[in-house]
């Protein structure tokens, strides 16, 4: 070491702090740790009730949701299927009284909305299934001569709905009302 270093070397030996300042500079440090740790604790908190408020609107909202348009589109491929099978009609009528009669092995009684008997005609109809539930298919016509096919069956779900899903160029609009299932099958 040369002269310069030794120098430079003592100068700072010989500064000290004092005792006061020692304890002064702890002391903060640990404040800081204080405040810090003090943080640290409040964000984990709110974490913890920002996932605990997520978790509970996925599992009330966003999962009974998901298997609804599980169950709804199930019912639209099913439907489609049969739709797409152009079976003819076991009982041809344009009465939905006489219909219902004839189709007497359904465990309920057909009726027709109005958004269906507005603008559509009966043709006849046949037994089917939907979900392995006893449904009846119905041809119907409307003004243009296009033939749709309605599915009536009994509802289980505990959920109301009114959806159109579009499948293999057919459209579906299925609905439910009264304790029952609708869906209206028609060509896109």
């Amino acid at each position: 070491m040369d002269d310069l270093d030794k120098r430079i070397k003592r100068v700072y030996l010989s500064k000290t702090l004092s005792e006061e300042q020692l304890e002064k500079i702890i002391n903060q440090s640990q404040q800081k740790t204080k405040k810090s740790f003090s943080v640290s604790k409040k964000i984990i908190k709110y974490a913890a009730i920002a996932l605990i408020l997520t978790s509970t609107v996925y599992g009330l909202y966003f999962l009974p949701l998901q298997k609804e348009n599980r169950i709804l589109n199930e019912f639209a491929t099913e439907i489609v299927f049969n739709h797409q099978k152009t079976l003819p009609v076991e009982f041809e009528t344009n009465n939905i009284q006489h219909l219902s009669k004839k189709l007497n092995k359904l465990n309920f009684k057909i009726s027709l909305p109005s958004r269906i008997t507005d603008s559509l005609e009966l043709k006849g109809g046949r037994y089917c299934s939907v979900d392995n539930r006893i449904a009846a298919q119905l041809k119907l016509k409307n003004e243009q001569g296009k033939l749709l096919t309605c599915y009536i069956f009994k509802k289980e779900e505990h959920f109301s709905f009114d959806k159109k899903i579009s499948k293999e160029n057919v459209w579906v609009q299925i609905w439910s009302s009264d304790g029952l299932i609708y869906a209206l099958a028609s060509e896109k």
